[in-house]
C-alpha cells in the first residue's frame, strides 16, 4: 500500500497529503452502509430500546422513573457507526432483524386494534358464547350446504355469473343465477327421488333453501365473528412470542457490542 511517509521530501507537501488521502480512501470498506441508512437504523433502535424500558418499568410496583430525556449510548452508536464502516454485512444482518421484529409487531397491533374495535357484541360474554356455539355447531351444518350448492357454484363459476362486473343488466344477471341455481336443485331432487323415493326427495327438498341461506350465514360468521374470537385467543401468546423476539434480539446486540470493547481495550466501555 501507498506510504505517504516514504516519499521524498522533494516531491513536495501536496504530492504527500494527495498520497494520504489516497492511502485513507483504499483502506476504507468499498462496501460501506451509506450515513444515512445507518442514521436511520440508530433512530429505529433507540425506539425498540425505549419500547423496552417501558415495558420493563411498567411491570414494577410503584415504578414512576419516565424516559423524558432518554438517548442511546453513544459508545453504542459509535460502534455501530463503525459497523457500517468495517463490516456492513453484520449491520445489515442486524437491520433485518430489527426490520422483521417492527413488522411483526406492527402486524399485532393492527390486530390488537381490530379486536378492540369489534363493537359491543365483544364486550358481551353472552354474545362470545352464543358465536362460539354458533361456530361449532353449525360447522355440520354449513358443510352439507356447501355439498348441496356445490353444483349450482360450479355451473356458476364455470360461465362467469359470479363475476362482479359484467356488461348485462344486474337484474337480468340475478335472474340468470336464479335460473341456474333452480335447475341445479331440480336436478338433485330428480337424483334424489329416482335413488331414495320421493318421500326422501321431498324431505331433501326443504333442506335446499335452508342449508344455503345457513352457509351463506356461516361465511358471515367466520369472517365478522369467529375470527376475531380466534384472534382474541392468539394476541396474547403472539404479544409474548414478538418480546421474546425483542429480548432476543437486544441480547444479540449486547453480546456483539461486548466483544468489540473486549477486543479495543482502549475504547471508553458502558
Amino acid at each position: 500500500m501507498l506510504d505517504a511517509a516514504s516519499l521524498p521530501a522533494e516531491r513536495g507537501p501536496a504530492t504527500r497529503q494527495i498520497a494520504a488521502e489516497l492511502e485513507t480512501a483504499l483502506g476504507e470498506n468499498p462496501f460501506r452502509l451509506p450515513p444515512k441508512d445507518v442514521e436511520v437504523f440508530l433512530s429505529d433502535l433507540e425506539q425498540l430500546l425505549r419500547s423496552e424500558l417501558e415495558e420493563d418499568w411498567a411491570g414494577r410496583a410503584d415504578w414512576k422513573q419516565k424516559l423524558d430525556g432518554f438517548e442511546m449510548s453513544r459508545f453504542l452508536a459509535d460502534w455501530l457507526e463503525q459497523l457500517g464502516a468495517t463490516d456492513p454485512g453484520r449491520l445489515i444482518a442486524l437491520r433485518h432483524e430489527l426490520d422483521t421484529y417492527r413488522e411483526e409487531r406492527r402486524r399485532w397491533s393492527l390486530r390488537q386494534a381490530e379486536v378492540e374495535g369489534a363493537g359491543e357484541w365483544f364486550r358481551s360474554p353472552l354474545a362470545r358464547g352464543w358465536f362460539w356455539l354458533e361456530s361449532v355447531i353449525g360447522l355440520p351444518v354449513a358443510l352439507y350446504g356447501l355439498l348441496n350448492q356445490f353444483a349450482a357454484g360450479a355451473v356458476l363459476f364455470a360461465s362467469g355469473l359470479l363475476k362482479k362486473e359484467s356488461k348485462r343488466d344486474r337484474r337480468v344477471e340475478w335472474a340468470l343465477r336464479a335460473a341456474v341455481i333452480l335447475g341445479c336443485y331440480l336436478a338433485q331432487l330428480l337424483l334424489c327421488a329416482h335413488w331414495l323415493g320421493r318421500a326422501t326427495a321431498g324431505y331433501y327438498a326443504l333442506t335446499l333453501p335452508v342449508s344455503g341461506a345457513f352457509l351463506w350465514r356461516y361465511r358471515w360468521l367466520l369472517r365478522a365473528r369467529t375470527r376475531l374470537l380466534l384472534l382474541t385467543m392468539r394476541l396474547p401468546a403472539r404479544a409474548a412470542a414478538i418480546a421474546e423476539r425483542r429480548q432476543r434480539f437486544i441480547a444479540e446486540l449486547n453480546a456483539a457490542r461486548d466483544r468489540y470493547a473486549e477486543a479495543s481495550p482502549s475504547v471508553r466501555s458502558l
